[in-house]
């Protein structure tokens, strides 16, 4: 049995060329940071700084909000190389999108504009929280 080549999995070019920028970015940059920021559990700034200037902030975001426009896969890709290096760092573009996505999804255009942009370029950082409702029982 044989099986049919297909390219729906493959990766587009400039898409490929992103990650590889990513990839070198987090091995160089951030991978020898690593160690220290999981040791010392502080908020590593100068990560965040590096991911703005190369406008990987920007990877949630469409273009009309200073993003890139590129879209979920190369967001979920460049988590993947930017965690490879290091896990924490990673959690930054993650949050990157958590904490904007209700903005995005159901924000106002007044919000979006307000808001995205600023995000998108390292400007803010947005915040994620979440809740549940509490129950308590008694336990005899």
């Amino acid at each position: 049995m044989t099986t049919a080549t297909t390219d729906a999995y493959a990766i587009p070019p400039e898409l490929g060329d992103l990650r590889d920028m990513i990839r070198q970015l987090a091995q160089e940059k951030i991978a020898p940071r690593a160690a220290e920021i999981d040791r010392t559990g502080q908020y590593p700034r100068d990560v965040r700084e590096l991911l703005a200037e190369h406008d990987v902030l920007g990877l949630p975001f469409e273009e009309q909000y200073g993003g890139t426009g590129t879209g979920t896969l190369m967001l979920q890709m460049a988590v993947e190389q930017i965690a490879a290096a290091c896990a924490s760092s990673a959690l930054i573009l993650m949050v990157q999108e958590l904490g904007t996505l209700p903005i995005q999804l159901f924000g106002t255009d007044e919000q979006k504009e307000r808001f995205l942009p600023r995000c998108a370029s390292g400007e803010w950082s947005p915040a994620f929280a979440l809740s549940e409702p509490v129950r308590f029982e008694v336990v005899p």
